[in-house]
């Protein structure tokens, strides 16, 4: 198919296909942005649901269609979701994915998605893309419309004119001073004779297509009609097979980072046909002689700057942002999802998310990794990128907020840091989780696309529901009520924009980002209640109500000009002066002298005119006491005192019919927090989100207001409700506290006994290969796989970042009989190994001819580890004590034939070895690290069996719990006489055992789970903890395979003893 298309509006505006196509949207007949009036939720009917949240509150992971997908793996893994407590799954296709995208095969099986989802109660989420970033629809928009393809305008700076150094040039400037002359048309003339001086060639330059967009570019989204185009090919496509379930089964629809960023490197920026001219309609002058200014700091290069990066905003907001919130209300879709917020402030992807995000009817960000930093470009730590989500939702009232949340973090994220991590977002705003990611197949590069996996594969998958129960909870709590803050800080964001440069270093534009950064971090550490503002939605949602300034459905008392704020939009200014006019009072940390539009102005001195501003140097935030400030111009509504620890203590507070709630979090791994807080409320009950139980909280009352103290172990959380009036104590069952107890008594326990729950693993990374008549001994994996894809014709494994189009990859899976490759993996057995207890596992039985030997083999039936493309071969017969190889024979190859790793299966210990690892003799375990016993590569269960006495008189008299205070792993369980009684995620947590126990002997199990980190890696070249790209699996050490000591795993196990705590009652 293809599309005629012209860069033109008006001409964009007669395409017959173009008005077809939004025939299809003009009955607005759903209105799914929310707008949210006082709150008739209330504490006694949300309590009534904590226990078991309802499907619309549980988390909804992406579920990555990552192979070629049948009805029977659809309907298995949604089943298994379900018993995993999630409301539902995106449906994310992803490199990997064999089943061709938007063909009618892919249609049908997401049609048995939606199927299956509504015999199951799951919610099916369209996820709008072939992996990412949204818009080119896995290549169907660029291959239709050839001439929407992503392109940049680059400057070429010359020291004579030449035009000829550009294929499609746009203007020739000739630098006079701070002035530039356009002399285009006067050197295509032929005019000569041109001085040696300083001269701008500005040129269009495309994007080279990429096996990331199916072999095409990613597209234009400033330019009119491409979304139409893509929800034409996407959207429609899913509505024509289950569109009556819009709104129903299939709630909305995620888009993924799109983007405007320009092709061309550093020195372009971003271009599309309209620009110059929608640049003068909107700005009022000419853009082409303006463009040297947005590289270089010459003559009034602000204005310039802000000049176009607001056109940018508003040519993607406009024809992105808007026909797409527009295609979902009118089909009963909730638009969500999320841009590139991390990037703040650099406008080149993405002036201003708070403005795209206005449109979206659930807004979304996404936070990767596990590594906290508070610096501008963040993930974890970040905490403009997630308040800017809850002050929007604030202010439109968008009762939703979603987070892509835990990618590339790793194999070996715990439950504890994934606790910690969603904590402080929904502290800060998020009530919608979304897990990162959960694949269909690990088989391959897929392994590798930014783990960890929330699916069967993972060690603790049995145990996850534990978390889907919480975050369910906490979602339906921070749903519920409203977020009211009374002051509005507004961002630096135009500020920025007027000392980028995509060529040139800005110390100013760095500090902008820092200082403002640094603000937001303390108004948290200060347990301030604010709102982000951005200037381009207050100008649409802006207006006065009496003394306060109104952004759509929040009023503010204070406003707050944070530092690195330089620059106002006139529509803010002007609201400003008449908000201060009204008796609104603004205090500022900007600097003195404002610009207007990026324009010098006399805007600072006429603010500080109005006796109701307040001026502070920029620089003296760090060394103020922020709460004083705000607290002696409007009155708290809650107050801290006596705080330790908060540098990593957040909390959100949401006010019910009925009284309020008050979420605090604690993110510290390693520090308690605590403190003092007062706050309106008769009474006060702790809504346990691990249990759903809820209990009497004790505090204490001074007329309206109620005072409690708290105390929080590192990663520790606490929901409390404050009601209006007073509750019988019968409400709610009484907590003791520590301090109530009468007596403490520990009860140090060692394991008398220490299993493995699995068999061992030993990973061999490493491989000779033969390859075309040629043998290469001890190569990494990875580069192995690459050699043979390179030999068959591709530059790398095409499964491997890169997307399917149609089916271009899929279709070329035909070699001659000759091709193909061997490859021999190694390894070595002492004397005393228990060879009947060997097993391999390899990937793709189908594909890959084994042998052991010499001796071929034949997978086990219905048998598969990890995986169910990897198969279990049994080694009894063919391994032997000594030197043995394994080798994997694909002939003819095949697109499939991806050389991976092979895992070695049994009952035996590890030892380091000059190069790997040699199998020895099972050892008897013993506490303490894994590690260190010959468990390196393993990642599943390991059991620790204590069993005590208690006299019959203890058991009446007290109350006992659990602690283990030295341990490491993804988490603990624990299991008494028998009976689960439940799961520990960290050193600091202590576990109820309630009636387990009994008098005379008991038993205690204490289960270790480990992480597939130690088993799939990444193992080389020391990666940092906390993430995982695909880059850090991709290299080895050269020169062979090293050392066992040189690999990098994590150390697991329960080094201490176990603590059982008696509590006389």
């Amino acid at each position: 198919m293809k599309i005629s298309f012209s860069g033109s509006r008006s001409e964009n505006k007669s395409l017959k296909w173009l008005t077809f196509l939004l025939i299809s949207i003009l009955p607005f007949i759903f209105a799914c942005g929310e707008r949210q009036k006082a709150s008739n939720d209330t504490l006694l009917s949300t309590r009534n649901e904590l226990a078991n949240p309802p499907t619309d509150y549980r988390p909804v992971p992406l579920w990555v269609w990552n192979d070629r997908m049948t009805p029977e793996v659809i309907r298995e893994q949604l089943a298994d979701f379900k018993d995993k407590g999630f409301g539902g799954v995106f449906v994310h296709p992803r490199p990997g994915l064999i089943t061709p995208y938007l063909s009618e095969e892919w249609l049908s099986l997401f049609k048995e998605a939606v199927k299956t989802g509504r015999e199951l109660g799951l919610k099916i989420w369209i996820y709008d893309e072939n992996s990412y970033p949204s818009g080119f629809a896995g290549g169907l928009v660029p291959a239709a419309l050839p001439e929407v393809g992503r392109s940049g305008l680059r400057a070429i700076r010359q020291s004579h004119p030449d035009l000829k150094q550009a294929t499609d040039p746009v203007c020739l400037l000739q630098e006079n001073g701070s002035n530039f002359l356009d002399i285009t048309d006067r050197v295509r003339a032929g005019e000569t004779g041109w001085p040696e001086g300083h001269y701008w060639l500005l040129e269009v330059v495309k994007e080279n297509p990429s096996p990331w967009y199916g072999g095409f570019t990613y597209v234009d989204l400033m330019r009119p009609g491409v979304t139409e185009a893509f929800l034409h090919l996407t959207h429609e496509a899913y509505k024509r097979v289950c569109g009556e379930e819009f709104g129903q089964v299939v709630p909305g629809s995620f888009e993924d980072e799109a983007e405007i960023g320009p092709a061309g490197g550093s020195w372009a920026v971003n271009y599309t046909p309209a620009i110059l001219t929608e640049f003068r309609r909107r700005r009022g002058y000419d853009l082409k002689t303006e463009l040297p200014l947005l590289f270089v700091e010459q003559g009034d290069f602000r204005r310039a700057r802000h000049d176009f990066y607001l056109t940018c905003l508003e040519l993607f907001v406009e024809n992105w942002s808007k026909p797409y919130s527009e295609y979902c209300q009118a089909n009963n879709l909730i638009f969500t999802g999320h841009y590139w917020e991390h990037d703040w402030p650099v406008p080149r992807n993405n002036p201003d998310s708070l403005a795209l995000n206005a449109y979206a009817h659930q807004p979304g960000i996404d936070i990767l990794m596990n590594n906290w930093s508070t610096s501008p470009q963040a993930q974890f730590g970040n905490s403009r990128a997630v308040r800017e989500l809850g002050s929007l939702a604030n202010q439109l009232g968008r009762k939703r907020t979603l987070s892509e949340t835990y990618g590339a973090s790793g194999w070996d994220l715990t439950f504890f840091d994934q606790k910690r991590i969603g904590d402080w977002e929904y502290a800060l705003g998020v009530n919608f989780l979304n897990q990162h990611l959960s694949y269909v197949t690990i088989a391959g590069a897929r392994k590798r696309d930014h783990p960890l996996s929330f699916s069967y594969h993972e060690p603790w998958w049995p145990a996850y529901r534990l978390m889907n129960d919480y975050f369910g909870r906490l979602s339906l709590v921070l749903s519920r009520g409203q977020q009211i803050n009374r002051i509005l800080v507004i961002e630096p964001t135009t500020s920025a924009w007027l000392y980028y440069s995509p060529a040139v270093k800005n110390e100013k534009f760095d500090k902008i980002a820092v200082d403002f950064q640094n603000f937001v971090h303390q108004l948290e550490r200060e347990q301030i209640e604010y709102d982000l503002g951005s200037e381009l939605v207050l100008k649409d949602y802006g207006r006065l109500t009496g003394r306060k300034l109104q952004v759509g459905e929040r009023a503010y008392d204070l406003v707050v000009l944070p530092p690195g704020l330089e620059n106002l939009e006139a529509s803010t200014a002007e609201l400003l002066k008449n908000f201060l006019k009204s008796g609104g009072e603004v205090v500022s940390w900007g600097e003195n002298e404002l610009l207007l539009a990026g324009k010098p102005s006399s805007l600072g001195d006429e603010l500080r005119s109005e006796g109701n501003f307040k001026q502070f140097e920029p620089a003296s935030f760090s060394t103020e006491h922020l709460a004083e400030i705000f607290s002696a111009r409007i009155k708290p509504v809650i107050e801290f005192s006596q705080l330790s620890g908060q540098e990593m203590l957040f909390h959100q507070r949401r006010q019910y019919k009925d009284g309020q709630i008050l979420f605090l979090a604690n993110i510290s791994p390693d520090q308690p927090a605590s403190g003092e807080i007062k706050l309106k409320g008769k009474s006060l009950e702790k809504w346990d989100l691990r249990s759903g139980q809820v209990s009497y909280f004790p505090a204490e009352r001074k007329g309206k207001r109620i005072s409690l103290s708290f105390n929080l172990q590192p990663g520790e959380s606490l929901l409390l409700a404050a009601y209006d009036r007073k509750l019988p104590r019968a409400a709610s069952a009484a907590a003791r506290t520590d301090e109530q107890a009468k007596s403490r008594e520990e009860i140090r326990l060692k394991p008398e006994a220490v299993k493995r729950l699995e068999a061992n693993v030993l990973t061999i990374d490493y491989c000779d290969l033969i390859l075309s008549g040629r043998t290469e001994k001890n190569l990494y994996f990875y580069e192995a796989q690459r050699k043979t894809f390179k030999a068959h014709g591709f530059d790398r494994n095409p499964w491997d970042s890169s997307v399917q189009f149609q089916d271009n990859l899929i279709a070329r899976n035909h070699f001659p009989s000759q091709s193909g490759f061997r490859a021999e993996f190694h390894f070595t057995v002492l004397p005393g190994v228990d060879l009947s207890s060997l097993k391999l596992a390899v990937e793709r039985p189908s594909v890959f001819k084994v042998q052991v030997n010499g001796q071929t083999l034949k997978p086990e039936a219905n048998s598969w580890w990890l995986d169910q493309a990897l198969a279990v071969y049994p080694l009894s017969q063919a391994a032997r004590t000594g030197a043995n190889t394994i080798t994997l024979m694909a002939k003819p190859f095949d697109l499939l034939a991806e050389l991976e790793a092979v895992y070695v299966l049994g009952n035996f210990s590890l030892e380091e070895a000059r190069q790997g690892f040699i199998l020895t003799p099972a050892r008897a375990l013993q506490p303490g690290s894994w590690k260190k016993q010959g468990l390196t590569f393993y990642g599943h269960r390991v059991e620790y069996l204590a069993n005590f006495k208690l006299p019959a008189s203890e058991l009446a008299a007290s109350d006992f719990s659990l602690s283990l205070p030295d341990w490491q792993g993804a988490l603990a369980e624990i299991v008494v006489n028998g009976d689960k009684a439940g799961f520990i995620l960290s050193q600091y947590e202590s576990l109820p055992l309630g009636n387990r126990l009994r008098a005379g002997d008991n038993q205690l199990s204490v289960i270790i789970y480990g992480t597939l980190k130690n088993t799939l890696g990444p193992h080389h070249l020391n990666p940092p903890a906390g993430q995982a790209w695909p880059g850090s699996f991709q290299r080895g050490p050269e020169g062979g395979q090293p050392g066992g000591s040189e690999y990098n795993v994590r150390d697991y196990g329960l080094a201490g003893d176990i603590i059982i705590s008696r509590i006389e009652k």
